[in-house]
């Protein structure tokens, strides 16, 4: 998750960078929050901003299964056309 967080914080870093080259403001315009605090209520933080934010984030057990697949080269449910 530490891996995800990074990532998402310099893309954050990226788009605020770019965003105040066009505008400048005095505050981030993104920020890698939730727009909820813990308690339900939403979070004044964000005000005004673009939030970014991940959810229902879950480690699959086993690599394998019918996602992990490679996928045939003809399906019969596939159309003709896709097929080619």
């Amino acid at each position: 998750m530490d891996l995800l967080r990074n990532i998402l914080q310099v893309i954050c870093d990226q788009a605020n960078s770019h965003l105040n080259n066009i505008d400048h403001r005095s505050d981030d315009w993104v920020v890698l929050t939730s727009t909820v605090d813990h308690d339900g209520s939403l979070n004044q933080y964000t005000r005004s901003k673009i939030v970014m934010g991940v959810y229902n984030i879950t480690r699959e057990a086993r690599e394998t299964g019918p996602f992990h697949q490679p996928l045939p080269a003809f399906h019969p449910a596939m159309p003709s056309a896709l097929a080619r």
